[in-house]
């Protein structure tokens, strides 16, 4: 089957236009979605660098120099 340069084209068209209409993320989500999404790992990163944060400065265990529990 020989195709002509028209329906070729006409092919190439059809596929840029799909695309263009179903976005970059995927099918199955939404722009708010896809927000939420990265909100939340922000949220969880924040957190991680909170306690990455402690370790450096040896904040995660409980200070002995006072005889109150003090974290």
């Amino acid at each position: 089957m020989k195709l002509s340069l028209k329906s070729l084209l006409l092919i190439l068209v059809f596929a840029g236009v799909s695309f263009v209409i179903s976005g970059c993320h995927g099918l199955g989500e939404t722009s708010s979605e896809h927000s939420y999404d990265i909100k939340r790992q922000m949220d969880i990163e924040n957190q991680m660098l909170v306690d990455d944060w402690d370790a450096i400065w040896q904040k995660d265990q409980t200070s002995r120099l006072s005889r109150y529990h003090v974290r």
